[in-house]
């Protein structure tokens, strides 16, 4: 049988596609793997391991999880289309389109680090189900479980620092553009 890409169904190719820019994107913006939100999870995940993944604790990681990451996740959707469509025409234009050296645009970066804490969030729910419909609430799940999820819940600070970065971005357009109005009317 042929795997080729080229004969997948299409639906299939554009998921494909669809992962492949967001990974191109996000590997961009800062390796998952040099995240010190990453490191910060694992070590935290490494202390709370024997308490949520070895049944020390009244509460497990993937209940934890499946009580958090749902309403999370839909709030930071919610946001995310809100910040989709921010900015005026003239500021967003400036943040698209590549720049010289062919990295992503601000926009875009801004896009893929949400794609990100979404998706981190959808891979913590997903953990946690599987941990509670086979039943397997310790071990190497559990470990691997409470660090997805302690790193989808430390993603909402990165995520807050670039709407951070981005609004500065647009409150220093804004600014500047203030000025060009107040030379323009002083030069006429």
């Amino acid at each position: 049988m042929n795997n080729s890409p080229a004969k997948w169904p299409p639906a299939y190719q554009a998921v494909k596609e669809t992962w492949t820019v967001y990974w191109k994107l996000y590997r961009q913006t800062g390796s998952v793997f040099r995240s010190p939100y990453l490191h910060l999870a694992f070590v935290l995940g490494l202390f709370l391991f024997p308490w949520l993944g070895c049944g020390y604790s009244n509460t497990t990681w993937s209940e934890l999880a499946l009580g958090i990451f749902p309403n999370l996740m839909g709030f930071t959707l919610g946001g995310y289309a809100i910040l989709v469509a921010f900015g005026d025409r003239t500021f967003m234009r400036n943040l698209c389109g590549p720049d010289e050296d062919g990295r992503a645009s601000p926009y875009m970066e801004l896009n893929a680090m949400f794609v990100h804490f979404i998706l981190m969030q959808g891979f913590s729910i997903l953990f946690a189900y599987i941990s509670k419909a086979t039943g397997i609430v310790t071990g190497p799940l559990a470990l691997i479980g409470t660090t997805v999820s302690l790193y989808a819940l430390l993603l909402a600070f990165s995520a807050t620092l670039t709407v951070m970065r981005f609004a500065g971005a647009y409150d220093n357009f804004m600014c500047n553009q203030r000025k060009r109005e107040n030379q323009k009317e002083d030069n006429s």
